[in-house]
């Protein structure tokens, strides 16, 4: 009967702190996923600064190349009397705008982007930290479950040692009663 026991509270002990080791490493699990989605979102945010240093040196390139063109007027000599041609500014200034739409655009789509990675690893952490607690739970249940088992079995041996114990009064009563 004091082996039983002693084998029920080590399976006790040994569910409970399945289960404790179960929350922590759920814990630290989670905590990683957090770190994970930092890391992404400052490699997005990382990736969208590059794209919009990107498309500012191609705004700046494309202004120094209408400055470059202004500075060096065409010279048309022909049948007429020479004349000097200015080129329009509408091409290159539609570039200028275009690259620094893409250098806005990159930066917004990059925090976009790392918002996203934060959110997704939030999730994740959360998700994590839910089945953590789900599996120590059930590791909790089954502690409990094998204490009650252990209980009822050491009820029941009682109960027959006792049964037992009635059962040698009896046969010594019946002695005797015979001699």
């Amino acid at each position: 009967m004091l082996v039983k026991k002693a084998v029920g509270d080590a399976i006790y002990s040994n569910q409970v702190r399945l289960a404790t080791m179960i929350l922590s490493s759920g814990q630290q699990v989670a905590g990683l996923q957090v770190q994970q989605g930092e890391v992404q979102a400052q490699a997005d945010l990382a990736v969208a600064q590059i794209n919009y240093n990107t498309a500012e040196s191609q705004a700046n390139n494309s202004i120094l190349g209408y400055v470059a063109s202004l500075a060096a007027p065409t010279v048309n000599v022909g049948a007429g009397p020479p004349s000097a041609s200015i080129p329009s500014p509408g091409p290159a200034l539609t570039a200028v705008e275009n690259a620094y739409d893409q250098a806005a655009a990159a930066l917004q789509i990059g925090q976009v982007q790392a918002n996203a990675a934060r959110q997704l690893a939030d999730l994740n952490s959360q998700i994590t930290q839910i089945q953590a607690s789900e599996q120590a739970q059930m590791q909790y249940v089954n502690a409990d479950t094998t204490m009650l088992n252990l209980s009822a079995d050491l009820d029941a041996l009682r109960l027959q040692a006792k049964s037992q114990a009635v059962q040698v009064q009896l046969a010594a009563q019946n002695v005797d009663q015979e001699t």
